[in-house]
């Protein structure tokens, strides 16, 4: 789903313009408001979002909207916003730009509340240890499909020093994809009693 466009220097001004919008002398989290994030996405998508009874006109004449909210901005196109905890994201740039490495691998901390639940497009089985995706390389580097590369678990509650099994990830958190296909996978977690490190290995399952 194509959000928006700009380059570098325009981010940056857009960034520059909220510097010194405070509340009480704070800095204001909602420097773009919910309703300017809807009225944007009513005027692309040419429809009455909140039942306001008329189309918004978009607030900007730019897509900030879609740099500096991206994820709100997404799921009011249309998107879905049921991914959770994804923490390290990760290509080989050398092997996605030759066919060698051709995939990005996302880790996901967690699949359980809104990705396991039986609401929207994801309703998965929870894993409470955590999975590393991974997603074929399409022309111009989009994605369109995540496949499950390494699967934690199975998760024990009541064993107290290792609740995933010491066999498996658990909570996968940063991620390096080497040159030959080979990804490092770093936990984040008190799931195991010592943190680990993995390799993951394709081909070699």
């Amino acid at each position: 789903m194509a959000l928006g466009q700009a380059s570098d220097a325009e981010i940056a001004e857009w960034i520059a313009d909220y510097d010194a919008v405070t509340v009480d002398g704070d800095a204001d989290p909602d420097y773009i408001t919910d309703q300017q994030i809807n009225d944007r996405a009513e005027a692309k998508r040419g429809e009455d979002l909140d039942g306001s009874g008329s189309v918004a006109a978009a607030p900007f004449g730019d897509d900030r909207v879609a740099f500096l909210e991206s994820r709100k901005a997404a799921a009011e196109l249309g998107a879905t916003a049921e991914f959770r905890k994804m923490e390290g994201v990760n290509i080989n740039a050398a092997g996605a730009k030759d066919g060698s490495v051709p995939f990005v691998y996302m880790a996901m901390s967690n699949v359980n509340r809104t990705m396991a639940d039986d609401q929207g497009d994801i309703r998965l089985q929870a894993n409470e240890c955590g999975v590393v995706y991974r997603m074929p390389l399409e022309a111009g580097y989009d994605v369109s499909r995540m496949e499950p590369a390494v699967t934690g678990g199975p998760y024990d509650a009541s064993a107290a020093a290792n609740p995933c099994a010491v066999a498996n990830i658990a909570e996968p958190d940063n991620l390096v994809v080497m040159a030959d296909g080979r990804v490092v996978i770093g936990e984040d977690t008190d799931q195991h009693a010592n943190n680990m490190l993995w390799v993951y290995a394709p081909g070699r399952e």
